[in-house]
C-alpha cells in the first residue's frame, strides 16, 4: 500500500512550568493523521542552558528562565512548540505577608479612559504572587485580571486586589469624572535625581517621577532596576541598596513607553586594601597597578595592566566585568601584552572576543607618544526599549516583511584616544571582532539574525551562529546592531505548505528571496545559477578572481556567485568551459552540488558507501549516483512516496529550499 504522509503535529501542552532545578516532565506529541506511515519526530530545545529535552520528549530543568521546546516530524518537517518556564524551587514556600496597590487613589477624567494599577507583593520573593482584582461597582469602573481599570460612568468605585496566598487585600479608590472623553497623551517623563549614591547595604532613597504634561490622562509608570543584585526598586520608586556596584533605575510610562533613568552607585564601606606595587610594562614607565576599582566616570571600566596580564595568563583568557558598563578602556601601552592571545571580555549584557591581531594592528596606528599616554576604548550602549521601538518603526519594509527585536540591540564603537589629539573612531576594523549575545528563549532561533542598522534605515543582514545557547557573530565594522527575528510572508506560500518552514528559515537567513515582493513561486523551476547562488549565500563564500566560464559574463547578477562556487569546487561546468547558468537544474545535478557543498567542511564524514537506494536508480546518471545515495543516507533527501527520486526532473524552488535547510540542520 502507498505510504500515508504526515500533515501536522500537536503537543499536549503548549505552556509548561517546571519548578526546581532537575525537575522533569514529559511532553507528548501527536502526529497527524494517526495512521501516518512515518511518525518519527525530533525534539529540540532553543536553549539547553535553561532546559534540555531528550528524544522521548522528557524536558529537564537546568536553570531558571524560559525556553521553547520544538518537536519536528521527520516526514514533512512539521513543527509544534511548547514554552517551558523553569522556576527556582524552594524547600518550603515563602508566604505572602503584605500587599499594596501602587496608586491608592486614582482620578480618571472621563469615561472610556483607563489606568493601570499594580499590586506590590511582600516579600518580593514570595512563592505564590497570584492576585485577583475586583470592583465595587461595575457601572462606574471595570477592572480586568491584570489590574487595568476602565472608566464606565461618573462616580466612585473601590478596586480591590486579593492575594491567592493568605487572602490579603488592598484597595484603591477610583473616581471617574465627567470630563472629556479625549485622553491627553503623555509626552515624556523626568526624574528628580539623575544620580544617587548609597553607602550602606539596606539604605534606601525615594526617586520621584514627573510625567509630562502635568494634565496627562494616564500618568501611571513602572519602575525597573538593571541589576537587582546591586539595587532594587519598588513600584513607588523606593530604591534599596543590596551590594556594591552600579545599577540603572528606569521609570517607564505606561502611556507611550517614555523612559527616564537614574544611575545608582552603592559603595559599601570596607577597609582600604594594602597597596600593590606598580607593574612596569612599556617604555612609558610604570602603569596603573592591578586590581579592580570603581571607574572615575560612571559606566567606564579601566582595565589595569596587572589585571590584563593575569587575565591573559588563563588557559582561556577572559575578563568578567559586572555592572552597567558602557566603556572598556585599555592603556595604549598594554596593547603589546596580548602576544598571540585572544581575550574574552564578558559583560552582563554582551561579550567581546578581542584578538591579539586586532590589538597589534591598532597599536601600529599609534605613535610612540600615543603608546605612552593614549588609550583604546570599546564603547557599548544598549538601546533602550523606546529607542528600539523607534528603530523598528523607522525600518524600511517591503510587502509581507516584518522584524521582531529583543533587548539585544547595541551601538558599538572603538575609539583611539591619541596624545593631545582629537579621538579617532574606528568604524572599519583592521581585524574582525567576535561578539557573543545571550539568547532570548522566546525568539525563534531559525529566524534570528544579527543586523547592521544603516543610516538609511534598511537593516543589513550580518548573519551569526548559535552555539551552546549563545548567538555568535563576527564583526568587521562597528555601528548600530540588533539581534532580530525576520518574518517574510509570501502570498503563494500558505502556512500549511509542505516547504513553508524551510522557505521562512532561508528567507530569514537571506539565502532565498521571492520572485517579487509578494510571491515566492514555490513550484517554479530553478536555474543552475540560482541554486549555486543559494549554496554560496549559505556558506558565505566569496570569489577572488574572474570567471573561466565563457557563458558567465561579469554583468550578470549571478557571475560572482558562480565564480565563488567554482573556486570552492561546488560546480565544475558542463564542458567546453561552459556552465549553462540559466538552464533548469535537474534533481540529480542539485544533489551533486549539495554534496560538494557539504564536503567543503565535512569531507571526513561523507558516507563512503550507502545502503540507501531508490526504485528508479537506473535513471540516475553514474556520475551522480554516489552523491544521491550519500544525501539519502544523511537524511538530506527522502524521495517520493513511491520510493523514487526522479533524478532527471527539474528542481522546484520549494524543493531547493527544503534540501538546503536539511543541509543547514545537518551541518550544525
Amino acid at each position: 500500500t502507498s505510504p500515508i504522509s504526515v500533515i501536522g503535529v500537536e503537543l499536549d501542552e503548549t505552556d509548561l512550568t517546571l519548578t526546581g532545578i532537575g525537575s522533569t516532565k514529559q511532553l507528548h506529541a501527536t502526529v497527524l493523521p494517526v495512521d501516518a506511515t512515518n511518525k518519527a519526530v525530533t525534539w529540540i530545545s532553543s536553549n539547553e542552558m535553561v532546559a534540555t529535552v531528550d528524544q522521548d520528549g522528557f524536558v529537564t530543568a537546568i536553570s531558571k528562565g524560559a525556553v521553547v521546546i520544538t518537536v519536528m516530524t521527520d516526514d514533512g518537517g512539521f513543527t509544534a512548540t511548547s514554552t517551558v518556564t523553569v522556576e527556582a524551587g524552594t524547600t518550603s514556600p515563602i508566604a505572602v505577608t503584605d500587599v499594596a496597590i501602587d496608586q491608592p487613589t486614582v482620578t480618571i477624567p472621563g469615561k472610556g479612559l483607563s489606568v493601570q494599577l499594580n499590586a506590590i507583593i511582600e516579600p518580593a520573593d514570595a512563592t505564590n504572587k497570584a492576585v485577583t482584582w475586583s470592583t465595587s461597582d461595575q457601572g462606574i469602573a471595570k477592572v480586568n485580571e491584570d489590574g487595568k481599570v476602565t472608566a464606565v460612568s461618573k462616580g466612585t468605585a473601590i478596586i480591590t486586589v486579593t492575594t491567592d496566598d493568605g487572602g490579603l487585600i488592598a484597595t484603591s479608590t477610583v473616581t471617574v469624572e465627567e470630563g472629556s472623553t479625549t485622553p491627553i497623551d503623555v509626552t515624556g517623563v523626568e526624574l528628580d535625581r539623575s544620580e544617587v549614591t548609597l553607602t550602606n547595604v539596606g539604605s534606601s532613597v525615594q526617586l520621584h517621577a514627573t510625567v509630562l504634561p502635568a494634565d496627562a490622562t494616564n500618568k501611571a509608570v513602572t519602575w525597573n532596576s538593571s541589576n537587582a543584585g546591586v539595587a532594587t526598586v519598588n513600584q513607588n520608586g523606593v530604591v534599596k541598596a543590596v551590594s556594591s556596584g552600579r545599577a540603572i533605575i528606569t521609570v517607564t510610562t505606561l502611556d507611550g513607553g517614555f523612559e527616564a533613568t537614574s544611575l545608582v552607585t552603592v559603595n559599601v564601606n570596607r577597609p582600604d586594601p594594602e597597596p600593590e606595587s606598580p607593574v612596569d610594562i612599556s617604555p612609558s614607565g610604570p602603569m596603573n597597578s592591578g586590581g579592580s576599582s570603581a571607574p572615575a566616570n560612571p559606566g567606564v571600566y579601566v582595565v589595569k595592566s596587572k589585571e590584563l596580564v593575569d587575565s591573559l595568563k588563563k588557559d582561556n583568557p577572559s575578563l568578567t566585568i559586572h555592572g552597567v558598563i558602557t566603556e572598556i578602556q585599555f592603556s595604549a601601552g598594554t596593547l603589546n601584552l596580548f602576544s598571540g592571545r585572544n581575550l574574552e571580555i564578558i559583560l552582563d549584557q554582551i561579550t567581546f572576543v578581542v584578538s591579539s591581531d586586532l590589538m597589534n594592528k591598532l597599536a601600529s596606528q599609534l605613535s610612540q607618544a600615543d603608546l605612552k599616554s593614549g588609550t583604546v576604548s570599546i564603547k557599548v550602549n544598549q538601546l533602550s526599549q523606546m529607542q528600539l521601538a523607534n528603530l523598528l518603526n523607522e525600518l524600511k519594509h517591503s510587502d509581507g516583511e516584518s522584524y521582531k527585536a529583543t533587548s539585544q540591540a547595541f551601538d558599538i564603537q572603538l575609539i583611539l584616544n591619541k596624545n593631545g589629539k582629537q579621538p579617532d573612531q574606528v568604524t572599519q576594523l583592521p581585524s574582525p571582532m567576535t561578539v557573543k549575545l545571550k539568547m532570548d528563549p522566546l525568539m525563534n532561533p531559525r529566524l534570528m539574525g544579527f543586523y547592521y542598522i544603516n543610516s538609511s534605515g534598511k537593516p543589513d543582514y550580518i548573519g551569526g551562529t548559535i552555539i551552546n545557547g549563545e548567538f555568535i557573530v563576527e564583526l568587521h565594522h562597528l555601528s548600530r546592531y540588533a539581534l532580530m527575528e525576520y518574518h517574510k510572508v509570501y502570498a503563494d506560500v500558505s502556512e500549511s505548505h509542505w516547504a513553508n518552514l524551510a522557505i521562512q528559515e532561508l528567507a530569514a537567513k537571506h539565502i532565498v528571496s521571492g520572485t517579487s515582493e509578494q510571491l515566492y513561486e514555490p513550484n517554479r523551476e530553478v536555474s543552475r545559477a540560482e541554486f549555486a547562488a543559494m549554496l554560496v549565500r549559505m556558506l558565505n563564500l566569496q570569489s577572488t578572481g574572474k570567471s573561466t566560464f565563457v557563458d558567465v559574463s561579469t554583468d550578470k547578477w549571478y557571475s560572482e556567485a558562480v565564480l565563488a562556487a567554482a573556486e570552492a569546487g561546488i560546480v565544475s561546468g558542463t564542458g567546453d568551459n561552459r556552465f549553462n547558468p540559466e538552464a533548469n537544474i535537474s534533481r540529480e545535478e542539485m544533489i551533486v552540488m549539495l554534496m560538494r557543498a557539504y564536503g567543503i567542511n565535512h569531507r571526513d564524514t561523507l558516507p563512503s558507501h550507502s545502503l540507501a537506494t531508490f526504485a528508479d536508480d537506473t535513471q540516475t546518471a553514474p556520475w551522480a549516483l554516489q552523491a544521491v545515495h550519500a544525501a539519502a543516507q544523511l537524511g538530506l533527501i527522502k524521495g517520493y512516496a513511491d520510493h523514487t527520486f526522479s533524478p532527471q526532473a527539474n528542481t522546484t524552488r520549494a524543493e531547493a529550499a527544503m534540501v538546503i535547510v536539511n543541509l543547514l540542520n545537518h551541518m550544525k
